[in-house]
C-alpha cells in the first residue's frame, strides 16, 4: 500500500483528494501547509512515504518552496516522488515545477486526474 503525504490548504480539496487516493488503495497523511508537511516529513523515517502530492498555491510557503526544501541535496527526502497540483496550472508553472524536480505538475481539474495519479504512483488497477 502506497503512503502519500497530501499537502492541501483547502479543506474541501483535501477531503476530495484524500478520498480519491484512499479509493485508489493509498494510505494518506494530511498537511494543511508546507510548514506542517515539513514537520511531518522530518518526524517520520525516510521510508514512511512513497510520494508527496502538494497544492502549488498555499498561504505562506507555496508548493514550489516545499518542493525546493524537499529536493535540497542535504534533504533525506530528496528522492521522494513529488507531484504538484494547481487549480490554475499554466505551462510556465508546470515547467518551473518540473525544472525544480517535480515528477509531474497537474491541474486539479484534469479530466483524467485519477488515472494519471494511478500511473504516476505505480498503482495497480
Amino acid at each position: 500500500m502506497s503512503h502519500i503525504l497530501l499537502v492541501e490548504d483547502d479543506r474541501f480539496m483535501q477531503e476530495a483528494l484524500s478520498l480519491t487516493l484512499e479509493i485508489m488503495g493509498c494510505k494518506v497523511s494530511l498537511a494543511a501547509d508546507s510548514d506542517e508537511a515539513w514537520r511531518i516529513l522530518t518526524d517520520h523515517p525516510v521510508a514512511t512515504f512513497n510520494a508527496i502530492i502538494s497544492d502549488m498555491q498555499m498561504p505562506g510557503k507555496d508548493g514550489l518552496a516545499l518542493l525546493a526544501e524537499v529536493k535540497r541535496e542535504e534533504s533525506l527526502h530528496r528522492n521522494l516522488p513529488f507531484i504538484l497540483l494547481s487549480g490554475s496550472m499554466t505551462p510556465e508553472l508546470r515547467e518551473r515545477a518540473l525544472q525544480g524536480g517535480a515528477k509531474e505538475a497537474l491541474s486539479k481539474t484534469e479530466h483524467k486526474l485519477q488515472a494519471i495519479l494511478k500511473g504516476l504512483l505505480n498503482l495497480k488497477e
